[in-house]
């Protein structure tokens, strides 16, 4: 702001800190717009018990259900492995609360003995992850989800983007 050009920099000084004050406005507006959208999840509740690969998880808002595996060999295009040896799961889950549920706000991990199971992303062979779509009361969506194959137990855990969980175990 010393010099010849103080006008300019002035100007560029107020525009930096309104850009500032913008910025922290939008952000607060997002998170508290993002908190809004993590309402509907919280009907899931955690539960203590582990079902074994076949069960129900039966909670106030949705139920979810982990098929029996089946094996399948991984895609040309497939991540994190061409061509490799998987295991896929069937999970359903059942909204019988009065509202949409968002399933995008499903987390869905694996560990397979004492590592953590790598999932796998193959379009063509039907394996996109979580799909981003509401299901809707009273209805139910199924997808398959698939994991690169491993040696042990497996244990899947289904949670949401809040403290909910439900574990599946798979004995080998």
């Amino acid at each position: 702001m010393f010099g010849s050009k103080r006008i300019l920099a002035t100007i560029g000084t107020v525009l930096c800190v309104l850009a500032i004050v913008f910025t922290l406005l939008a952000q607060n507006a997002a998170v508290k717009k993002l908190n809004e959208l993590g309402a509907p999840a919280a009907g899931f509740e955690a539960s203590s018990q582990t079902y074994a690969v076949g069960d129900t998880h039966r909670g106030t808002d949705i139920d979810i259900t982990v098929a029996e595996p089946k094996g399948f060999t991984t895609g040309t295009y497939a991540m994190p492995k061409q061509n490799a040896k998987g295991v896929s799961y069937q999970v359903t889950v059942a909204n019988h609360s009065a509202k949409p549920w968002p399933a995008a706000m499903l987390l869905i991990q694996a560990t397979a003995g004492s590592t953590p199971a790598e999932q796998v992303f193959d379009t063509a062979g039907g394996f996109s992850g979580v799909p981003s779509q509401d299901v809707l009361s009273g209805k139910s969506l199924t997808f398959r989800i698939g994991f690169l194959d491993s040696p042990g137990d497996v244990a899947i855990e289904v949670g949401t983007a809040g403290e909910d969980k439900a574990h599946f175990a798979q004995k080998r």
